[in-house]
């Protein structure tokens, strides 16, 4: 425990302890943006790549060490250990850096992702297959049904994509997969459509699933984007007032060697 600070190092102390409380809510936050990002890689993995989880995880990342350096900052600040303040900003300056990376990469990773989900989810639609069949692709049915499914669409431009694309499925079972079927009582989601190649009528939801599926994988990336250069922006102000403080508590202690 160092000397008594004077009134502007004081300030300065209490301030950087208050300021790395706020930091640890950041840090929960992070974690928690995160963990959500994962559920969402799990589902849209097919078009998304290992790029996205890893992403996830690197913000996972931040999180939970951001929340463990404000609280290694705040017994340094109350204990005025200029040994835990310099080992903060170090480590505060590593995550800043890092952050403000993962922010700058997720706005460009934005606007490369738009073709990926456009090719993937066609590759998906076009080798859609009954489970048992030669070319059975597991991942690939699970993407298309679960989008499906969840985001109450069908096809990627709509349901004609179905014939389109896939023509020899919709033949074979008579109809579309299960996942693009809707209750008529949903209203304005559902839409009467007459499959002519097999003569039945069915009744499914009529929006296509690119515009609602884009939205949501692009405000998920943007939201990531915006957060960890904001966040990371705010740490350099922690990370000034650390080194701030270290060279308060020092004065203060030169000072108390040359009284005594």
């Amino acid at each position: 425990m160092g000397k008594n600070l004077s009134l502007p190092g004081e300030i300065t102390r209490f301030l950087f302890v208050g300021v790395n409380v706020f930091f640890n809510v950041i840090g929960l936050a992070l974690l928690g943006v995160g963990i959500y990002m994962v559920i969402v890689g799990q589902s849209y993995a097919y078009v998304t790549g290992s790029q996205y989880t890893i992403g996830a995880a690197i913000v996972m990342g931040c999180g939970l060490v951001t929340c463990l350096i404000s609280v290694l900052a705040i017994i340094g600040g109350l204990t005025k250990n200029s040994c835990l303040l310099l080992i903060y900003s170090l480590a505060m300056t590593v995550i800043c850096l890092l952050q403000i990376a993962i922010g700058v990469y997720s706005f460009v990773y934005q606007t490369q992702i738009t073709n990926t989900i456009s090719n993937r989810f066609i590759t998906a639609l076009q080798n859609y297959t009954t489970s048992g069949s030669e070319d059975y692709d597991e991942d690939g049915n699970k993407f298309i049904d679960s989008v499906q499914t969840d985001l109450h669409c069908c096809g990627f431009n709509g349901p004609g994509d179905w014939l389109k694309y896939n023509l020899k499925y919709v033949i074979k079972n008579s109809g579309l997969p299960s996942s693009c079927y809707c209750d008529s009582v949903d209203g304005k989601e559902c839409i009467n459509f007459n499959i002519g190649d097999v003569r039945i009528t069915v009744d499914v939801y009529g929006e296509g699933c690119n515009s609602t599926l884009y939205n949501l994988l692009n405000a998920n990336i943007l939201t990531v984007g915006s957060v960890s250069v904001v966040f990371g922006l705010m740490e350099i102000f922690g990370i000034m007032l650390s080194l701030l403080l270290c060279a308060c508590i020092s004065g203060r202690r030169v000072e108390y060697v040359k009284l005594t």
